[in-house]
């Protein structure tokens, strides 16, 4: 749930690693659910705007077996519990900071419903793994994924460091093709009111 940056490679890790995974991603915005077909390589029908129960059933099951949150928003960690099936899991990978979170799917089918909420915290790993998975295997794993799934290709916009104001004010009012954003520490400010594209040589 999510298909920001964060939520692209995330699909994009599960894609390459677990190839046999039937594999859904969810946005609410056309542009970013375009991106993920594109990027992922998914058919359009497992490329939605939101997740239900019934997105993944068959006669032997409802709901989804795991569902990743990283989408940044209570609206988006509901939708993600609501989605999950029995005995299923949701990972929040989602850092909320500071801000107040609103669930209103505790009640009803989840309190039957036996499910799991997982939070994923990056600098640790379960401790049965430990001591098979030192930190260099870990990073050489992660390479090889890097070298797989070539995260540069996301990258839409470099910009100087300078312009970081004007750029996060094009974020929050949700501009369609912004992708990952590279700031420049070198560049002079533009004070351009668009953040400069990738391939714009002025």
């Amino acid at each position: 749930v999510g298909q920001g940056i964060v939520g692209l490679l995330t699909a994009s890790v599960i894609r390459h690693s677990y190839p046999m995974v039937e594999l859904w991603v969810s946005d609410p915005r056309p542009s970013r659910r375009h991106r993920a077909c594109l990027f992922l390589g998914l058919p359009g029908e497992r490329v939605i705007s939101a997740p239900t129960a019934s997105s993944a059933t068959s006669v032997d099951y409802t709901g989804f077996d795991v569902t990743i949150e990283v989408s940044g928003s209570s609206t988006g960690l509901n939708v993600a519990v609501g989605a999950t099936g029995s005995h299923g899991k949701v990972v929040v990978g989602s850092w909320f900071g500071t801000d107040a979170v609103f669930l209103d799917c505790l009640g009803g089918a989840f309190h039957r419903s036996h499910m799991s909420l997982i939070a994923s915290q990056v600098s640790e790993i379960p401790g049965p793994l430990r001591g098979r998975w030192s930190k260099r295997r870990r990073f050489d794993a992660a390479w090889k994924l890097v070298a797989q799934i070539t995260p540069s290709q996301l990258i839409t916009h470099r910009v100087p460091l300078g312009d970081a104001p004007s750029i996060y004010a094009e974020i929050d009012r949700g501009v369609e093709d912004l992708g990952q954003v590279i700031f420049d520490y070198e560049a002079e400010p533009t004070n351009a009111q668009e953040p400069r594209a990738l391939n714009d040589e002025h």
